[in-house]
């Protein structure tokens, strides 16, 4: 009974928290096209800039110990109020220190409007150490659909503003305020919405057997948050703060779709693999579900986009983003690659193995850096630098792989030929999407995106129903099951 309970609430977290990301990303996608519109890709430039200085100190505000609070069984009110005070007390102090950091980094990177830009938006730093915890308890609890009204209402008014701001000529300040404004809007809502509420009770004994768990976490988001920066940081410094704006919109497109998808899965296999830990069987059948059908719904998805990278570009973004389109296609194959990569690390974490996560981050971003520096030195181009970004994630999923299954006998062979029938009927939905757009002379930019977009839909649905993989089946058997419980009960 408690299995099939706790079944049940993760494919109904699931749904929730992907209704949450699709709601919120599809309004911040909608948001980001009509702003990109408005804005400059200098203006970008700048808040790309800020984007690498608050993302490493995010990494120190959360500290692993939102996800120690979560793998922990027996986590109490007393265990969540000691990581709340810690993030609160912490947060303020990496704040102070952006603070003064800023002319630095202004002086540095030549732009002295960067400076009271930074300072403003690293107020999400403090914004973010208390919604760490609320985020937390809410996965810890399994409640996901909580987070479904916070981040919608959040984003909507945001963006709201954002916009408002654009097109009152507030330039840069409209980006900034959007992303602040969604912070505080979503942190206040959960804080009145779920049923914990922080205490003075602290505890400097569970405080240090959390960070058992959560320092090799901070240590390992904390070298991928560097080197996915780095790569910002070496094209913003040696290109211009305009390349940066073009890999970061490259970025975005791929990363709404993919994290959205994802996120909402991993979001809930992390918490549902640490309460069958020490079940490998339900272990590794979790894992197979929530990666084949992760990579069945993003597999699609990144194909087609990188297929209609330009139109897509040309038709959302203008021309004057036209130099977007590498980044954007690169992004996809490494987005591709996300839900196993994602699916086997938070295995990993769900079995309380920080540490050999931290050792693999060393590992990877070792060789990362090491090829990131060969591109710099031996070809001089932007574009490159992306590549090995790219590069960088194909090791990394072979490791996770490799280092799951030795841990769980969950083979590596097993997880690639689990991917490989989704993986054949995208390709041949991509060739399809290629042939529309190569014969036929559209007029219209519109309809040059929307064309193959409708027909790669239509291909890789009458595929899925002729050759049937495993996650489409698992799929219409479970819409079935709920429609007929729906039935009965009504």
């Amino acid at each position: 009974m408690e299995n099939k309970t706790i079944k049940n609430k993760a494919i109904v977290g699931f749904f929730w928290t992907l209704a949450e990301k699709f709601a919120a990303q599809g309004v911040s996608f909608v948001v980001s096209i009509i702003l990109a519109r408005l804005l400059t890709p200098d203006d970008y430039g700048i808040v790309a800039v800020i984007t690498i200085f608050t993302s490493i100190a995010n990494v120190f505000v959360k500290s692993g110990l939102g996800s120690a609070l979560i793998q922990k069984k027996d986590a109490d009110e007393l265990d969540f109020s000691t990581v709340f005070i810690f993030n609160v007390l912490f947060s303020v102090g990496m704040y102070i220190l952006m603070f003064l950091a800023a002319p630095w980094i202004g002086k540095y990177y030549k732009m002295p409007d960067l400076v009271s830009v930074l300072r403003v938006s690293a107020i999400s730093l403090i914004i973010n150490g208390i919604n760490n915890v609320q985020q937390a308890y809410v996965s810890k609890k399994l409640k996901f659909k909580i987070f479904f009204y916070s981040t919608l209402v959040g984003t909507v008014l945001s963006a709201i503003v954002g916009i408002i701001m654009a097109y009152s000529g507030f330039g840069v300040w409209a980006l900034v305020t959007q992303q602040l404004l969604n912070s505080i809007v979503d942190t206040v809502i959960l804080y009145f919405t779920i049923d914990w509420k922080p205490t003075r009770e602290f505890s400097f004994t569970r405080l240090r057997s959390m960070y058992s768990f959560g320092w090799k976490l901070l240590v390992s988001d904390l070298t991928s948050s560097v080197y996915m920066n780095l790569h910002g940081f070496i094209i913003g410094m040696k290109y211009s703060s305009e390349q940066l704006a073009y890999n970061n919109k490259g970025l975005q497109f791929p990363q709404i779709l993919a994290r959205n998808i994802d996120n909402s899965i991993q979001s809930v296999t992390f918490p549902v693999l640490s309460h069958v830990q020490d079940d490998k069987e339900r272990f590794r059948a979790l894992m197979y579900r929530g990666c084949s059908l992760s990579f069945y719904f993003i597999c699609p998805m990144m194909v087609g986009m990188m297929c209609v990278a330009k139109p897509m570009v040309v038709c959302l973004l203008t021309e004057k983003w036209i130099n977007v389109v590498p980044y954007l296609q690169l992004y996809c194959i490494s987005f591709l690659l996300r839900p196993i990569e994602a699916t086997n690390l938070q295995a990993l974490y769900a079995l309380g193995r920080s540490d050999i996560t931290l050792k693999l981050d060393v590992i990877k971003k070792g060789i990362g850096i090491l090829l990131l520096f060969l591109a710099v030195v031996l070809f001089d181009d932007p574009v490159i630098v992306c590549v090995t970004y790219v590069m960088c994630t194909i090791l990394g999923t072979i490791l996770n792989m490799v280092m799951v299954e030795r841990l769980t006998q969950y083979k590596t062979s097993q997880q690639i030929m689990s991917m490989l029938p989704t993986l054949a009927i995208s390709i041949v939905m991509g060739v399809g999407c290629v042939f529309i757009q190569n014969a036929f002379k559209f007029n219209s930019s519109v309809i040059e995106l929307i064309s193959p977009i409708v027909v790669g839909i239509i291909v890789y649905l009458v595929l899925s129903l002729i050759f049937k993989p495993e996650p489409f089946c698992y799929l219409i058997n479970y819409l079935k099951r709920y429609v007929l419980d729906r039935k009965k009960y009504n």
